[in-house]
């Protein structure tokens, strides 16, 4: 988020690097490396996010995320979320909004899977290791993975 804050001058740009943070997270996408993120220049010199790439739900190295939140690797939540975005300068509001609209989407796995065309089995493995791990878990809101 330094380097997005530095390179864009833009505070969208580093909320945008905060909500994949999160969905990292909360779908449990642990190969979250450096080369997942990038910056693309426009003609006229002005720096933005790339679009988003390489998100899928892994179990990272040693089932750890490579890119630690707040210093933990294992199994970040929302207390490191909410300290990343303190280091950030982003407020603790906004920092709680993006966190319920990542939290939202991946609420929404059952019907992105299906809109995919992921075989229900897959689909379900999937809901079932974000269910596990994600903050959403452990806060008691669960989604509704895909049966049979």
């Amino acid at each position: 988020m330094r380097i997005a804050g530095n390179l864009t001058r833009d505070v969208q740009e580093v909320r945008q690097v905060f909500r994949r943070m999160i969905f990292n997270v909360f779908a449990h996408n642990r190969d979250d490396h450096a080369k997942n993120h990038a910056f693309q220049m426009s003609s006229d010199g002005r720096w933005t996010t790339a679009p988003a790439y390489d998100l899928t739900c892994s179990v990272g190295p040693c089932g750890e995320h490579n890119l630690a939140v707040a210093g933990e690797s294992r199994n970040p939540g929302e207390p490191e979320i909410m300290k990343v975005a303190a280091e950030a300068s982003i407020s603790p509001a906004d920092a709680r909004a993006v966190v319920e609209e990542v939290r939202e989407a991946i609420g929404q796995w059952p019907e992105f899977a299906e809109a995919a065309r992921l075989s229900r089995r897959r689909a379900s493995e999937i809901g079932d290791i974000i269910d596990r791990w994600s903050p959403r878990a452990r806060t008691g809101v669960q989604s509704t993975s895909p049966s049979g």
